[in-house]
């Protein structure tokens, strides 16, 4: 199970729900994944994978997100909804 960060207005309305990265990795580790496997076989440097699931706003890579979220069986808006489209 995948825990979910919620994110609440001040009325206590759900807005999204965010995955927070540490439950990503876990998600991730728990199948095996390493950040450095996913960056070699994207082929890309482990600090795109780092900065692209801490959400560094510059540096976000769609394909990665989409990448991560695959690894998950996952739908990337459910791990990544904060991202515009």
């Amino acid at each position: 199970m995948v825990n979910i960060l919620p994110i609440l207005v001040a009325n206590k309305q759900l807005i999204l729900q965010i995955m927070h990265p540490a439950d990503i990795k876990a998600a991730l580790a728990r199948q095996g994944i390493s950040l450095s496997t996913l960056a070699q076989e994207l082929n890309v440097s482990p600090q795109a994978i780092s900065q692209t699931l801490y959400r560094y706003a510059q540096s976000r890579s769609r394909r990665i997100e989409a990448a991560i979220a695959a690894k998950l069986d996952l739908p990337i808006e459910q791990v990544f909804p904060d991202r515009n489209p």
